[in-house]
């Protein structure tokens, strides 16, 4: 793969490299940004280029598998019932389910807050199967592992192999990808919530073929529907296509009305003092919003906005900026990042660390969730 320098890619190389430095200070074990198919940037950061796992960024993966096996002619559509590949759900609220729901997160599949409980089944998918749907399936978005595992099943209903042989032989091979893992439960079921692990370049590819819009060179790997269905929000602010998450540029925060007479409900007292702040738009981030409040209000008033905060009220109405791009993401910062207008593909990977606890508190202090705030930045030359 041809490499050129950021001058040449059009991009910023100061931004560029507060970039990279930010790769280097949350600890990435790989960085590529990547420009119209010319590697700008790959770091290793000095550890070495081994198979990395993408975590939830595989649901991504999953959900390129379930384009291919559309365009297959071995999948009608997404709006199929998951009858269709689960006999045992044509009753009650499990016949409204279809494929669709699944991948978007709103089939209303009782779910953990977390992967804890579902990764202590030794049959995932069949404890997933005999799940209660607990929600209105359509009606609300929720981030389901447990309906995502459900692909697995309906891959090899559809196509008569496992999940990981079927993508294997439909969308690694024509790429190139020869070297890849991925987990399986004790039943033998290959995950689709998370555990494929790959290399960044080879992550990068995939990122690849939907920045071309299902192309990959001379082959057509997916529908250019699928990809355009895929980074597409499918649900209204919940971000989220199919199994793929949305980027925006900078959001605009602003106090409204019905905001503050939120807060004055919820026992906040000195809301008059907020008043000239109505209808102002903040286009520079939540800084600037809390600058303002900070100068109007007295340390205890400070106090007593916190703590309604702190019960869930949000302050502002928030709007999210224009679409720069989307992603695949996963615990622990990996990022498969695309913004189509530029032509960039970005890929950063974070090992789980032996002998720590990956936890909250290291998610967040590892995950680089800036990196595509970061990345637009860099690309505004």
């Amino acid at each position: 793969m041809k490499r050129v320098d950021a001058k040449e890619a059009g991009l910023d190389p100061a931004a560029l490299d507060d970039l990279v430095r930010e790769a280097e200070r949350t600890k990435s074990d790989a960085l590529l940004v990547i420009v119209d198919g010319k590697v700008v940037v790959e770091r290793y950061f000095g550890k070495p280029r081994s198979l990395i796992e993408t975590m939830s960024a595989t649901k991504s993966v999953v959900s390129m598998a379930i384009g291919r096996l559309v365009a297959d002619g071995k999948i009608a559509s997404v709006d199929v019932p998951l009858s269709t590949f689960f006999p045992d759900w044509r009753q009650g609220r499990k016949a409204k389910v279809t494929l669709k729901h699944v991948l978007t997160h709103t089939s209303g599949l009782e779910h953990g807050k977390g992967a804890g409980n579902l990764n202590k089944q030794k049959d995932r998918l069949a404890f997933v199967r005999k799940s209660a749907i607990v929600e209105e399936p359509g009606e609300k978005f929720s981030y389901n592992n447990e309906a995502t595992q459900l692909l697995a099943g309906v891959v090899k209903a559809a196509s008569g192999k496992p999940l990981d042989a079927y993508v294997a032989e439909t969308i690694f091979a024509p790429l190139g990808i020869v070297e890849w893992q991925w987990a399986k439960d004790d039943a033998g079921n290959v995950q689709a919530f998370y555990g494929l692990a790959l290399h960044a370049r080879d992550l990068a590819k995939l990122g690849q073929v939907m920045l071309d819009k299902g192309r990959y060179g001379d082959a057509r790997i997916l529908p250019e529907q699928w990809v355009v269905a895929s980074s597409t929000e499918a649900v209204p602010r919940s971000g989220h296509g199919l199994l793929w998450w949305l980027r925006y540029g900078p959001w605009t925060l602003e106090l409204t009305t019905a905001k503050l007479d939120e807060l004055k409900a919820a026992g906040f007292g000195a809301g008059a003092k907020l008043a000239p702040l109505v209808g102002k738009r903040y286009t520079t981030g939540v800084s600037a919003f809390w600058m303002d409040v900070g100068t109007r209000l007295e340390e205890s008033e400070r106090a007593s906005l916190a703590a309604v905060i702190q019960r869930g009220i949000v302050p502002v109405a928030e709007t999210p900026g224009p679409v720069i791009g989307f992603a695949a993401d996963g615990w622990l910062g990996q990022h498969l990042l695309v913004i189509p207008d530029r032509r960039i593909v970005v890929v950063r990977q974070h090992r789980e660390p032996k002998g720590q606890v990956a936890d909250d508190a290291y998610n967040q202090a590892v995950g680089f969730f800036s990196l595509a705030k970061m990345m637009d930045r860099a690309a505004r030359r």
